[in-house]
């Protein structure tokens, strides 16, 4: 990790940059709670380690939340997606090694580390700017006028509809091989106007 990091920090100044953005919402793994802990406790695990071994750069850490039983929700969707999920909702909620609510979680967080972090909820992010993000773009130095002239982008990794992921529920519940099912897959994700 410090390595990584270090590579990092270096290419960012070697370009004469003084700031660097390092976002990816699976950054911490896509399974929330995989046998290693779980989606909070590795979060607070792995800002503790950014902050410890990023040297003389600032670490500043922004994360967004939304409704959590929507969050949920839409977890459990790509988790059906994405790793082969066979658990219907409830059960999958059930679990789920940690809180279910955002309080105690943001508080594991906020203790692992000493850098400034904050704490917005997507809802409020979309309606004050011009797309989701903004505000993030300019808490870590991109100048307002260069936000407003950003396209927004197309919608990616969209949750599957209810007949898709009962569908590609099914699909993760049989025999089928890896291989077969990751065609499935594509083939659910380029039709799901197929599924009611």
């Amino acid at each position: 990790m410090a390595t990584a990091v270090d590579q990092m920090i270096g290419e960012a100044r070697g370009r004469g940059q003084s700031r660097m953005l390092v976002s990816d919402e699976n950054l911490i793994g896509f399974r929330l709670s995989p046998k290693t802990g779980n989606l909070f406790t590795r979060t607070a695990e792995l800002i503790h380690l950014l902050e410890r071994v990023s040297h003389d750069a600032e670490c500043r850490f922004s994360f967004f939340t939304r409704n959590f039983d929507n969050w949920l929700l839409s977890a459990y969707n790509q988790e059906v997606k994405q790793v082969r999920c066979r658990f219907g909702f409830d059960e999958w909620s059930r679990l789920q090694n940690f809180d279910h609510g955002w309080d105690v979680n943001i508080a594991l967080i906020r203790e692992a580390t000493t850098a400034p972090i904050r704490f917005d909820a997507i809802e409020d992010d979309a309606q004050s700017d011009p797309f989701p993000g903004a505000g993030l773009l300019r808490y870590a130095g991109v100048p307002s006028d260069v936000v407003s002239a950003m396209e927004l982008p197309e919608r990616e990794n969209e949750s599957l509809s209810p007949g898709a992921l009962d569908f590609m529920l099914q699909a993760n519940r049989s025999d089928l091989s890896l291989e077969s099912l990751r065609t499935v897959r594509a083939l659910v994700i380029g039709q799901q106007d197929v599924f009611r």
